[in-house]
């Protein structure tokens, strides 16, 4: 399963690059990837479980919050990255995240519900390995 989603974003990733030298933009391609994605997962419910297409009018935002700002900026977000820099550095960023945020929250809201330690090690040893691994393919 891991290599499997590692796979899938090294593709992604191929298709980001490609596309965005035929063209079209980060927004663009985002948008691209979200319809598509929303396009699928429509036609995948309505044929397995269609219960799951319908949502309460007060549930709504939560939709829209999750689906439009959520995914569709961490899409446009991830793209810009890959076109402005390299695949492995938007990998790196995009694997740190969670400790990014965990950090961050400590210092924004006083929310102290991890050890410290593990949330620097983790980010450590990933920085490190993408690190050697990047020396190793230049």
């Amino acid at each position: 399963m891991i290599v499997c989603a590692g796979t899938l974003w090294g593709i992604i990733g191929l298709f980001s690059r490609s596309l965005s030298e035929a063209g079209l933009n980060a927004l663009q391609i985002a948008g691209a990837r979200c319809l598509v994605t929303a396009i699928i997962l429509f036609f995948f419910l309505l044929l397995t479980n269609r219960k799951y297409l319908k949502i309460k009018l007060r549930d709504s935002w939560i939709f829209i919050g999750t689906g439009v700002f959520s995914i569709a900026l961490f899409n446009v977000f991830y793209f810009i990255c890959i076109s402005k820099s390299t695949l492995a550095i938007a990998s790196i960023l995009l694997y740190t995240s969670p400790c990014f945020i965990i950090i961050l929250s400590y210092f924004f809201s006083g929310t102290a519900h991890y050890n410290k330690r593990n949330c620097y090690n983790s980010c450590f040893c990933r920085m490190h390995v993408c690190y050697r691994n990047y020396r190793r393919w230049k």
